[in-house]
């Protein structure tokens, strides 16, 4: 649940806040982490504030495409409560909320946050199981150009479509055991080339039109964070998925990999997405995504390190229409 913090009042310019402890106490110098957002859906950003007790089903204005990252923050008569989301659903979630007896809350004034983080809105966050002592970090870097197929009709037209992506990084993580503690340390990390209709960035992955992992790497327990090489096709009818329609990952070049590391890659791909189709007079946006995720676990007198470090640099984008 959420540490005893809460909202009294807000506005355009700010905010004032109340601090307890688990006993009910005010407190004073504590460190505050805050955030403050202007819910919008096109973001896969929601949020409300509202009365509401425990157990309740609170539901979204609107569906999400898929399940969101849920906050909450409680108070009753001024005094904050420790509440959370449970059973999160795409389409709301249901509310566990405690006072400083740990009894149940009834019409306590809720406000509430929902998103599914993403390039389309800047966030990061993950629902997980966590450790006692465990840190984790997240890494994402984007590029992307937009193009347009000028032609005298607007249907689907065959396309090459040749992406060049240079990867060069390195992982490395430090994990160890001793009488007195231990530690470990996990990563996942993958390249994603792609093109998606439309011009605007947020939620290419879920827009019509094609991806491809150009390069990826993860141990225990993020091998769920890969995903399945080869030809994505993400349609919303007839006219992207075709008979033909495929992608050649080419190796053009290799550098130094023999750097002491758990991961190292220094290499020069070449994404041929062949015979793909694309609409006539329609704006599509071609993109390469670098997303990764690290965590480190300590118990007792130790500490672990993980680290992920790539360099990050305009990709070239070449394109083609085929005759």
């Amino acid at each position: 649940m959420t540490s005893a913090f809460l909202l009294l009042t807000f506005s355009l310019k700010g905010f004032w806040i109340s601090i307890y402890d688990d006993k009910g106490r005010g407190v004073s110098k504590a460190w505050v982490q805050w955030i403050a957002i202007i819910p919008d859906k096109k973001l896969h950003v929601l949020g409300g504030i509202k009365r509401a007790s425990g157990h309740q089903h609170i539901v979204f204005p609107v569906k999400l495409p898929k399940t969101p990252v849920i906050i909450t923050n409680a108070q009753k008569e001024g005094l904050a409560l420790a509440s959370c989301a449970v059973d999160n659903s795409p389409t709301g979630f249901y509310l566990a909320i405690r006072d400083h007896n740990n009894k149940p809350v009834k019409d306590a004034w809720l406000l509430w946050l929902a998103v599914i983080p993403g390039p389309w809105n800047g966030l990061k966050g993950n629902v997980e199981l966590r450790d006692h002592g465990s840190t984790i970090s997240l890494l994402r870097a984007f590029d992307y150009k937009i193009f347009k197929i000028t032609v005298p009709t607007n249907d689907f037209y065959p396309v090459n479509v040749t992406i060049i992506v240079d990867i060069k990084g390195v992982i490395n993580k430090t994990a160890y055991a001793t009488p007195v503690g231990g530690s470990a340390a996990y990563y996942g990390v993958k390249v994603i080339a792609g093109i998606t209709e439309g011009s605007d960035i947020r939620g290419v992955e879920r827009k019509p039109g094609y991806k491809r992992v150009v390069w990826q790497k993860a141990s225990d327990p993020f091998k769920d964070f890969l995903e399945t090489a080869g030809l994505t096709i993400i349609s919303a009818g007839a006219g992207y998925a075709v008979p033909g329609a495929d992608v050649i990952l080419i190796l053009e070049s290799m550098g130094k990999e023999t750097i002491e590391a758990d991961e190292v890659v220094n290499r020069k791909y070449k994404v041929k997405f062949r015979n793909i189709r694309l609409k006539g007079n329609q704006k599509y946006t071609v993109y390469v995504y670098l997303e990764g995720i690290a965590k480190v676990v300590s118990l007792g007198l130790a500490s672990g390190v993980c680290e992920i470090d790539f360099y990050y640099h305009k990709h070239i984008f070449l394109m083609k229409k085929i005759e």
